[in-house]
């Protein structure tokens, strides 16, 4: 085989003699993809309009609990102003009876006259103390 009888010219594929593809598979080809894409073009348009409503029954549902919510954030509100007295009263009531176990363990150290002034000091102090608790 000679050089020259290795080498096809293009024009013998353009006139279908040295074998062409024949044109029948291609056409069949793109007429199935036309409907394929279709297809899928209508399937994500239905897709699209599930998640839209979806999400908007969600967002419909979120904003319902936060109207009845609403109302718990006011009762929140109303305690959490109540609080800073509370939170001071329980400090001062911790005090006091720090307070008062070191006066009851001076009372055991000192002399029998200052142990009643001591004694007396320390029901004082629990007095405040249930004040305070109340």
């Amino acid at each position: 085989m000679t050089g020259s009888e290795k080498i096809t010219s293009l024009d013998d594929y353009r006139t279908g003699e040295a074998g062409a593809m024949p044109a029948e598979p291609r056409d069949k080809t793109g007429r199935d993809m036309g409907k394929v894409a279709i297809f899928i073009s209508i399937l994500a348009v239905l897709l699209l309009v599930v998640f839209f409503f979806g999400l908007n029954q969600n967002i419909k549902g979120l904003a319902a609990e936060m109207r009845t919510m609403g109302g718990d954030v006011t009762q929140l509100k109303s305690a959490m102003a109540e609080l800073p007295g509370q939170v001071r009263r329980s400090i001062v009531a911790d005090e006091l009876q720090a307070t008062i176990a070191k006066l009851d363990h001076l009372r055991g150290k000192v002399s029998v006259e200052e142990a009643a002034m001591l004694s007396h000091s320390i029901e004082q102090l629990k007095a405040v103390q249930t004040q305070m608790a109340q």
